[in-house]
């Protein structure tokens, strides 16, 4: 994989396709707690279907597993790799916060993926040019998400709450790919504790 050492940002880059309903995305994401002034990094690879199917797996250094998240139908799983926890519920923005210290939607993430501005009354969009979003912020509580460094497909995203920031970093894409049977769905690991979400 081109994850472990970034190689594949140096790809041509895939022009941006904001009619896409599905695509493959390989990137590195870093986890800032801005209070701490700590700083992970980690890498990840996420198969979606737009609007509302995702799987998310994130590694650590060597290949460490460190979550897989899926979405569907309104519903996520969650298997945490290190704590030994699967938890499952509904899908919102106050599901993971526990285990995030960020309220994300995870429908958000698709949002971010394919290029689409958060269709809800309490955000604020701003297009660019090129009549892709730019930046989403909910006024209320200052949550936001921003586009930068677009190369095509290839590009970064940044969500700031509070004082967390994460900042993805698109290394690769592509929009045909044969993902596992069943990629929205994670079988409960062996061992793991079953906790509800909602």
């Amino acid at each position: 994989m081109c994850l472990a050492l970034g190689a594949c940002a140096h790809k041509p880059a895939t022009p941006t396709d904001a009619k896409k309903t599905t695509g493959y995305w390989e990137g590195k994401a870093y986890v800032k707690d801005l209070s701490r002034g700590s700083i992970n990094q980690v890498h990840w690879v996420a198969f979606a279907e737009w609007p509302g199917k995702l799987r998310m797996d994130v590694q650590g250094d060597f290949g460490v597993n460190i979550a897989s998240i899926t979405l569907s139908e309104n519903k996520m799983q969650v298997a945490l790799f290190q704590e030994k926890k699967f938890l499952s519920g509904n899908a919102d923005e106050h599901s993971l916060t526990k285990y995030t210290k960020i309220a994300i939607n995870p429908y958000w993430i698709n949002n971010v993926l394919f290029d689409k501005s958060i269709d809800n009354k309490n955000w604020t969009c701003v297009q660019g040019a090129d009549g892709l979003p730019v930046n989403c912020e909910r006024l209320q509580d200052n949550f936001l998400i921003q586009w930068k460094d677009r190369k095509g497909e290839l590009k970064r995203f940044v969500m700031k709450y509070k004082n967390q920031e994460i900042i993805f970093m698109v290394t690769d894409f592509k929009t045909k790919v044969q993902p596992k049977a069943n990629p929205y769905q994670i079988a409960q690991p062996s061992g793991f504790e079953q906790i509800n979400l909602n």
